[in-house]
């Protein structure tokens, strides 16, 4: 008998060692990546097995950036590393998943003319470098956002000429094989335009988010919203009111109805607000109550609910919103971290994933803060 309860009590020990890891520890972990030299999280995607690809940068062993990637399983294991570029300083600023492809955005600086050129490099799942190629044949090209559907890639962002303070809107659309479709810059060199982020609506139309520093009558800078038929034909748009300069934190888009993350400069500190940008003219709230911090990154959790958050002193705060009116919204102070993040994805077993970087104090490297729905590891 002895025996028997021996081989059942091992037979139980084998089946719960097949179990590596816990529910919660799949829902709620940190991980860390990079050289550890000024490492950069810019932005990730859930992969459909339930796994993680992120971007961003690293430095290599001539003090410059490359482009850093690295896929991760559902827990947050590294699958892959793997580093892209050439000797000049490349950062991954955008990427997406279509198909069985990874697509990035890639800023290029020359280290020695400074002249900025943006590419677009395809992996495969296993990290495999497949193409690359210029979203424009054109210098001093910036892409700030990036979308995929079936047929099409669109970029957004500015274009400059001596500096980037100085540069038009971009916009643009390619193939899947880089070949560019359409473009359309708009705006003078005089001062500073640009798309920040881009989404493709229901009605196939092109929402564009950014900064206008041109409003007629006005020297400050404003967020700007413009919307384009599928063609890349403007057919609409609106400027913020603004008291102080406007800066772009982010935005998210729900259905129709877009909601912009800014900040201001108010009182001797940094000022955030939500504000949403209604479709057509439903009524809707028009700003939040003010978020200390400069706003950075922006999802939509449920019904007017959000996480955001903020930054200053090398410290990120996260933050979450219920929102029931115009000015009216209450907000609860989440936890704090050293460092700062870049980009929250909703992920699909109900929780939350942020992109960014620790602080630079004992080594600047990738992170992933992954939380489950009750939002855990936020918890103050």
């Amino acid at each position: 008998m002895q025996k028997v309860l021996y081989t059942a009590g091992l037979l139980l020990l084998m089946l719960s060692c097949d179990k590596t890891i816990s529910e919660f520890q799949a829902f709620n972990f940190m991980k860390y990546f990079g050289s550890g030299l000024g490492s950069s999280g810019i932005e990730a995607v859930e992969l459909p097995d339930g796994g993680f690809v992120v971007t961003g940068y690293d430095i290599s062993s001539l003090m410059r950036k490359q482009v850093f990637a690295a896929r991760t399983d559902r827990e947050g294991n590294t699958v892959w590393q793997r580093l892209f570029g050439t000797e000049h300083n490349e950062e991954g600023r955008v990427i997406r998943i279509s198909g069985n492809d990874i697509f990035i955005a890639v800023s290029k600086t020359s280290f020695i003319t400074g002249v900025t050129e943006a590419l677009v490099i395809k992996l495969n799942l296993q990290g495999d470098s497949l193409a690359s190629f210029p979203v424009i044949s054109e210098n001093n090209i910036v892409i700030n956002d990036m979308i995929i559907d079936n047929n099409h890639i669109y970029v957004a962002g500015e274009v400059y000429q001596s500096a980037p303070s100085f540069s038009k809107y971009l916009v643009a659309c390619l193939d899947k094989s880089g070949e560019l479709l359409w473009k359309r810059t708009t705006g003078t060199f005089s001062r500073r335009q640009t798309h920040h982020r881009i989404f493709l609506k229901n009605d196939g139309n092109i929402l564009l988010a950014g900064i206008n520093n041109e409003v007629i009558g006005s020297d400050l800078a404003h967020i700007s919203v413009m919307e384009l038929n599928p063609a890349g034909i403007p057919i609409g748009g609106i400027n913020l009111d603004a008291e102080t300069d406007q800066l772009f934190g982010n935005a998210y888009l729900h259905g129709d109805d877009l909601f912009v993350l800014h900040s201001s400069a108010q009182g001797g500190g940094t000022i955030s607000h939500i504000t949403s940008v209604p479709a057509g003219n439903r009524a809707a709230w028009i700003s939040t109550p003010g978020i200390s911090g400069a706003g950075t990154s922006l999802i939509m959790t449920g019904d007017n609910e959000f996480i955001a958050t903020t930054e200053g002193d090398d410290v990120v705060v996260f933050h979450s919103l219920t929102v029931s009116g115009a000015g009216n919204a209450e907000i609860t102070e989440l936890k704090d971290f050293p460092g700062s993040v870049g980009s929250i994805i909703y992920t699909s077993d109900g929780g939350i994933l942020a992109t960014g970087s620790t602080s630079a104090v004992y080594g600047t490297m990738v992170r992933l803060i992954k939380t489950g729905p009750d939002l855990y590891l936020l918890k103050p």
